[in-house]
C-alpha cells in the first residue's frame, strides 16, 4: 500500500475499494467500520458498542490516523476482511 499524502487521497482510495460502513469479519474477529473523516482518521468499534449505540446509549469508537504508515495494518485488515452487512445474525 502506498502512503497517502492527503485525506482526499485516502477517501478516493476507500471509495475505489468500496469500503463501506458496517460489519467486517476476518476469522473469528468482527469489527464495525464507522467511516473515514476529512482528517484521515478511520473510526472503528466493536459489535457490542454498536448494540449499545442502537439502544440509545453513547458508544466508544477508536480512531486511527491512516495517513501514518504505522496504522496501515489497521486499514489493511478491513481490505482483507469480508463485509458481512449492517446487521449481525443473532
Amino acid at each position: 500500500m502506498t502512503k497517502f499524502e492527503t485525506a482526499n487521497e485516502l477517501i478516493s482510495f476507500v471509495k475505489e475499494k468500496d469500503l463501506k460502513r458496517g460489519f467486517y469479519q476476518k476469522g473469528k474477529r468482527i469489527q464495525w467500520l464507522v467511516g473515514f473523516d476529512m482528517l484521515g482518521f478511520m473510526q472503528v468499534t466493536t459489535p457490542a458498542q454498536v448494540r449499545k449505540s442502537r439502544s440509545g446509549f453513547n458508544c466508544s469508537v477508536t480512531n486511527w490516523n491512516v495517513l501514518l504508515e504505522e496504522n496501515f495494518p489497521k486499514l489493511d485488515w478491513f481490505l482483507s476482511a469480508k463485509y458481512i452487512g449492517t446487521e449481525l445474525e443473532k
